[in-house]
């Protein structure tokens, strides 16, 4: 079975060592203490590019790192370490480094003896603890047993030892060996005694590994019931990815979002099936396609592309954005993308989820028209009630009122007393004219019929000014010459009237500024005073808390027109507010006049 316990081969930069080596392993591995391997290679290009990175590895995790051989080799290492970037110079000059022969090591007293090489590796580790690493990384070139030496047939033994050593050590071993000098017998011992097993450039968990006390104490029945165990471990392994795939593949064929993977090319390697409903293209049409030919939408060929942006180096990219099916039907979309890394950690393609937000688009969208919808209803039935104030009970009033200063006309002996009382009782009728005519004038002014709209606004500004002591400067600029449609006109008339009521309320202000410009493409209206100000954020959320209607009323009325609005304001420094809104009016043009011939 392949090792794949991170990826720490992909090395980080140390020091002045900053390039990222050439070489990676085909499976990446991260190496603990305590880890035994074996290095079984068929090239000496093979064996150089592995060690070189396994001890590159360790002097920058900050531990010592040792290499046991021949001069050749080891220096044939050290080369490849320097061609990899690396400044082996300091490190040796430093001692976190160092390169130990067969002679001081393994033959240092001219016979082999396990446990006395072990033992030196017990103290070499203890060494390093001692001068501030965190541990010994050591390897050592087992060539030395191929001229047989004093004491080379107890290797084996030596390796299922260093089984025993290692566990809870702060040390780590690999021990190189040479496949085309090495006896396959030997190989196999070789491959029995070490729990990791690193192949040309693939590193393993060695499924044939054996425990130091079935090895050591060999049973043809132990090797047996191992060997059968090992069997089972396999089958129970392989049945348990081939469920993990199962349930992957099943959540990713079920899932509610729609669901694509893609390679560094942009070729579709998978969809599902809520994909191939989203975008009405099937399965077997989508794959081998680029990414950009099936659901494709703005963002494609360009920097932001899901793909482009993974590769440069973000770990999850998510935004929205519209993407069109093969109808050419728009799709509004919450796009997730994430890299998938191969053996190495390299990005070898991105998974994409397409979340479809139609349905949260046009809720949206209701939401955001409801309280339009209300204002214009709401126009209207002031609109219909003005009209009745005007037509029923202020005619009616108006006739009361007229049959009460006429009641006593044509009797010129009715008591004084009464005289007076229905004296009192018609100016009762006339203040009640004079209340509901200003109610009808509020709820529709028939001013903008009969006067448009900047008049009316003028003399609003006129009254407003007269009535609460706010002197109040507005000017209008190409309004004259403008029909408008009813809604802009009534809500422009209102945001005027909204704005010098929260003046009222709010302000505290002694002058007013407005103006109303209508230019293309937009109408633009101005509001300043000159009162005292304040928060535009602390007011926003409390008059949110408050349910205050003001500026909300204000922002609604706005974009029933499509337009924009924007509010400046500071305590002590007066508000200013911006509204622009597009000019759908109509000029007036003066027809000529006709003459007789």
């Amino acid at each position: 079975m392949k090792r794949a316990r991170g990826n720490d081969f992909q090395l980080s930069s140390h020091g002045k060592n900053t390039m990222k080596t050439r070489f990676s392993l085909d499976t990446p591995i991260e190496l603990h203490n305590g880890d035994h391997l074996c290095c079984l290679y068929e090239t000496d290009e093979d064996r150089r590019n592995v060690l070189a990175l396994i001890m590159r590895q360790g002097l920058e995790r900050g531990e010592k790192a040792s290499l046991i051989g021949d001069i050749e080799g080891s220096q044939a290492i050290l080369d490849q370490m320097e061609e990899d970037g690396f400044e082996v110079s300091s490190y040796l000059s430093s001692g976190q480094l160092g390169v130990m022969s067969f002679d001081e090591t393994y033959m240092r007293e001219g016979v082999f003896d396990p446990d006395k090489m072990i033992d030196l590796l017990e103290t070499e580790t203890d060494r390093a603890l001692t001068q501030g690493y965190r541990g010994l990384r050591v390897t050592g070139d087992m060539s030395w047993a191929l001229q047989t030496p004093p004491g080379s047939e107890h290797i084996i033994k030596y390796e299922a030892k260093l089984n025993e050593y290692f566990p809870g050590s702060k040390c780590i071993g690999i021990c190189q060996y040479d496949k085309r000098l090495f006896p396959p017998a030997m190989l196999m011992d070789v491959l029995a005694t070490h729990p990791l097993a690193i192949i040309g450039t693939e590193v393993f968990d060695n499924f044939y590994y054996m425990p130091p006390k079935d090895l050591l104490h060999y049973d043809p029945q132990v090797l047996l019931d191992y060997m059968l165990r090992n069997l089972k471990e396999h089958k129970r392994a392989k049945e348990e990815n081939r469920i993990a795939y199962e349930k992957l593949k099943q959540i990713f064929d079920t899932a509610t979002d729609g669901m694509r993977v893609i390679d560094r090319e942009f070729n579709i390697l998978r969809v599902n099936t809520t994909f191939s409903k989203l975008t009405g293209i099937s399965e077997e049409e989508a794959l081998g396609k680029k990414c950009y030919e099936v659901f494709g939408g703005p963002v494609c060929h360009t920097p932001n592309c899901t793909l482009v942006r993974v590769l440069g180096g973000e770990e999850l990219v998510e935004f929205e954005v519209e993407r069109e099916r093969s109808d050419g039907t728009k799709i509004p979309c919450i796009i997730r993308a994430a890299p998938i890394q191969g053996p190495d950690g390299d990005v070898i393609g991105i998974v994409e989820d397409f979340k479809d937000i139609s349905e949260r688009k046009l809720m949206e969208e209701h939401l955001r028209v409801l309280p339009q919808k209300l204002l214009q209803a709401q126009e209207k039935a002031r609109q219909r009630i003005a009209r009745d104030l005007h037509d029923q009970i202020a005619q009616d009033l108006f006739t009361v009122k007229i049959a009460c200063e006429t009641l006593f006309d044509n009797e010129p002996d009715a008591p004084l007393a009464a005289r007076h009382r229905l004296l009192d009782l018609t100016r009762m009728v006339h203040g009640s004219i004079v209340a509901v005519r200003n109610l009808s004038y509020d709820l529709r002014p028939p001013g903008l019929d009969q006067r448009g709209l900047a008049r009316t606004v003028s003399q609003y500004c006129q009254d407003f000014s007269d009535r609460h002591g706010v002197s109040v400067d507005f000017h209008a600029a190409g309004m004259d010459n403008l029909t408008l449609d009813f809604d802009t006109e009534i809500n422009l008339y209102r945001l005027v009237q909204e704005a010098l009521n929260n003046v009222k309320k709010h302000a505290n202000a002694k002058h007013v500024t407005i103006r109303m410009i209508a230019s293309s493409p937009n109408i633009v209206l101005r509001i300043e005073d000159d009162g005292i100000g304040f928060d535009v954020n602390d007011r926003s959320v409390s008059a949110a808390k408050e349910k205050r209607l003001g500026l909300r009323s204000m922002e609604e009325r706005v974009g029933l027109l499509e337009g924009e609005m924007r509010i400046q304001s500071q305590a002590m420094e007066g508000t200013r507010i911006f509204v622009e809104v597009p000019n759908k009016g109509k000029k007036n043009v003066a027809k000529p006049k006709h003459t007789d011939n």
